[in-house]
């Protein structure tokens, strides 16, 4: 008899392989993929990498690569950004370029992603805001990332302001005063809320 399969990975399976308009409105989470362990998580891997070996129309399955880091991954992934045969869909592009990015972790870009994060540049082309974005809490402690998330957190874009809260909920994960803050429903509306919530973000990172 087949071992039942958790939650977690049924909760996986659904987001990166079942109805796609959830991802539409609420992307792919991190925490989707890197809550499974053990059995299940090797699982995964192997489904996603089948996935994007087999066809690249689905950003899912990239970006549950991207998250789980799969160095064999990259090769594939790096094969698909060369190939200038093809017309490529500008989000399965900028899909494949966060997925690179994440998987080689590489500290060389965290300027571009800076400039990026607060004024909305092309440094990388191809790559979406929001992706540079969440690309930062991979570099929670280099110069100049928790100052350019508050900034982002700031601005009126919703898809920018949600990302950058993300992100720095995520950064400071450990600190409860500073994590509840997040749960504050007001934030996404309310500049004002906002701005408290930089301020005593700002003044724990000086401390």
């Amino acid at each position: 008899m087949n071992k039942k399969l958790s939650p977690e990975y049924e909760e996986f399976h659904n987001h990166v392989f079942g109805d796609s308009r959830y991802f539409i409105y609420n992307g792919l989470s991190e925490e989707i993929c890197t809550s499974l362990k053990g059995a299940e998580r090797q699982k995964a891997e192997e489904l996603v990498l089948r996935a994007i070996n087999k066809k690249m129309d689905d950003e899912r399955p990239i970006r549950a690569v991207g998250h789980f880091e799969l160095q064999t991954a990259i090769p594939v992934l790096e094969k698909h950004l060369s190939d200038r045969r093809k017309k490529m869909n500008p989000d399965i592009r900028a899909a494949i370029i966060w997925a690179l990015l994440r998987i080689k972790n590489e500290k060389e870009h965290v300027p571009a992603l800076i400039d990026m994060t607060i004024n909305g540049s092309r440094k990388i082309a191809g790559l979406a805001r929001e992706d540079a974005i969440e690309l930062l809490a991979c570099f929670p402690g280099e110069p100049g990332v928790v100052d350019a998330l508050c900034q982002a957190f700031l601005e009126e874009s919703f898809s920018v302001c949600t990302s950058a809260a993300y992100v720095l909920r995520k950064i400071f994960i450990n600190d409860q005063s500073i994590r509840q803050l997040f749960d504050h429903p007001r934030y996404i509306s309310s500049r004002s809320v906002r701005e408290g919530i930089v301020e005593q973000i700002r003044l724990r990172s000086r401390g």
